[in-house]
């Protein structure tokens, strides 16, 4: 009967362990895949909440620059907010919109192989990187 008892006793153990060992396997793939979803789309996130928070009458344009098209955000100062891609780095840059971008006086965003924005129609735009796509509809923009 003592033997009974145990054998009863190491299977639910032995039953607990594997269940928690199972909700520890299970919630660490949930985190990896939170945690990669929100890198993979940090970059479109972050460009569209800076361009959104700009969006103001002949604040946002997209010029070409030697790096390509960028993103350019003017202060009525004659400073301004570009972000353009250099050297596989999305790199965004504040100065003096008279001079050329600088990317070594730039911040690095994020890596990326891909940087792309057209305008598809009036006010709005598609912005393409490595990690997809992302549409802005903005209430202004002069695209230049």
């Amino acid at each position: 009967m003592g033997m009974f008892t145990i054998g009863i006793a190491a299977l639910f153990l032995v039953g607990f362990l594997l269940l928690v060992l199972f909700g520890a396997v299970t919630y660490q793939r949930t985190v990896d895949s939170h945690n990669r979803n929100n890198g993979e789309r940090s970059i479109l996130s972050y460009l569209s909440a800076v361009t959104k928070a700009n969006d103001r009458e002949g604040a946002f344009g997209v010029e070409d620059s030697p790096f390509g098209r960028m993103i350019v955000i003017r202060e009525k100062d004659g400073f301004g907010l570009r972000i353009y891609h250099a050297d596989g780095k999305l790199l965004e840059e504040y100065s003096r919109l008279s001079i050329d971008p600088d990317p070594s006086s730039a911040t690095v965003i994020a890596d990326t192989e891909r940087f792309e924005i057209e305008e598809v129609k009036d006010g709005f735009w598609r912005i393409v990187t490595d990690q997809g796509e992302s549409l802005l509809a903005l209430r202004t923009s002069d695209g230049r």
